[in-house]
């Protein structure tokens, strides 16, 4: 029962990381992302991801689409994940 709860788990977070990378970009992530974004491409690669992520969230968890690199959409989505209430934060 654990093992069918936990996957369960891990495929609802994987649903909600991709629906909420679809949502329009969010005003605060931009300082975040360009942060992350060392080669300033559009993308975070796995390499950057290495250096400023969280290591106890695995970049391929993150990375919803699986093209190795994750999205502006995909960054605020994994945020939005982690603290609902990030999004209606005053960026002032």
């Amino acid at each position: 029962m654990s093992r069918v709860l936990l996957i369960f788990s891990v495929l609802l977070c994987v649903c909600a990381l991709f629906y909420l990378q679809h949502q329009p970009e969010n005003h605060l992530i931009s300082p975040i992302f360009e942060a992350a974004d060392g080669d300033h491409d559009g993308v975070i690669s796995e390499e950057e991801y290495q250096k400023v992520g969280d290591p106890s969230l695995d970049f391929s968890v993150l990375d919803t689409d699986g093209d190795g690199a994750l999205s502006p959409g995909e960054v605020e989505a994994s945020i939005r994940l982690i603290d609902p209430a990030w999004a209606y934060r005053d960026p002032s």
